[in-house]
């Protein structure tokens, strides 16, 4: 069985797409609460 590869472009659409959802679940928020509730680097949220 082959294992496809996730390129770099993939996880920063998918991480873009997380931001997206999120901001828009939520309205006004914060980098630090992105960071947070997704569990991802600041440098990543911005």
């Amino acid at each position: 069985m082959a294992s496809k590869k996730i390129t770099n472009m993939e996880v920063k659409k998918e991480n873009r797409n997380r931001i997206y959802r999120y901001v828009r679940k939520s309205g006004i928020v914060l980098n630090p609460d992105i960071v947070y509730e997704l569990k991802l680097s600041l440098p990543t949220v911005t």
